[in-house]
């Protein structure tokens, strides 16, 4: 590589290490808590795609680790956050949880320090689109997988290609008004999700 794209490449790819080590070590405590419990859990994009897909935790990078659970779980996923683990609602914007359970169809916790975020989903998908994703069903075909040395259910092939197509939809809202424009690979690369497409592109080479 150029010297001028290694003096940007190489601090920012420390960075990712160290996060990628502090989200590793927050999920393995995670998920040694939840088998403890029995409780099934989707690791879902981040770490998961990190370590499935690319082949190396400090590879994609992410702000958060995202879970997948039954609706009725959500609450025990909560719980182990909060008096196991030491997270909360430390960030004093973060607004009440019928808020996220209303609009983001999760809920968030964090560690004191706000550097790792846990939202244990029931859905992905925006509550006001038309998709209709039986979740039950995807969650009855995962299998038991493993993760950081912890159990984890691990969704089917097809499963997991929707629920990376539903995320990216649902930040890059645009989409369907850009498709047809010549410059549309200039937009993506402006909008900042590139990985959102990579994540879909690795999945299905």
């Amino acid at each position: 590589l150029p010297a001028a794209a290694q003096e940007v490449l190489l601090p920012a790819a420390r960075v990712y290490t160290y996060r990628a080590r502090l989200f590793s070590r927050a999920l393995r405590e995670f998920l040694m808590h939840a088998a403890a419990r029995d409780l099934p859990v989707v690791v879902i994009k981040g770490l998961w795609l990190s370590l499935k897909v690319y082949g190396q935790a400090n590879l994609r990078p992410g702000g958060d680790i995202d879970l997948l659970l039954r609706r009725q779980d959500v609450e025990s996923a909560v719980n182990i956050l909060e008096y196991e683990m030491g997270y909360g609602r430390w960030w004093e914007p973060l607004l009440d949880d019928r808020y996220y359970a209303r609009h983001h169809l999760h809920q968030q916790r964090c560690n004191p320090g706000r550097g790792i975020w846990f939202e244990p989903h029931w859905r992905l998908d925006h509550p006001y689109t038309r998709l209709t994703v039986d979740y039950a069903a995807m969650l009855a075909r995962a299998t038991d997988g493993e993760l950081l040395g912890q159990p984890v259910r691990e969704l089917a092939l097809p499963d997991l290609l929707l629920t990376l197509v539903i995320h990216l939809v649902k930040h890059a809202v645009y989409l369907p008004a850009v498709l047809q424009r010549p410059d549309l690979p200039r937009l993506l690369l402006a909008d900042g999700m590139l990985v959102y497409f990579l994540d879909i592109a690795e999945l299905l080479q």
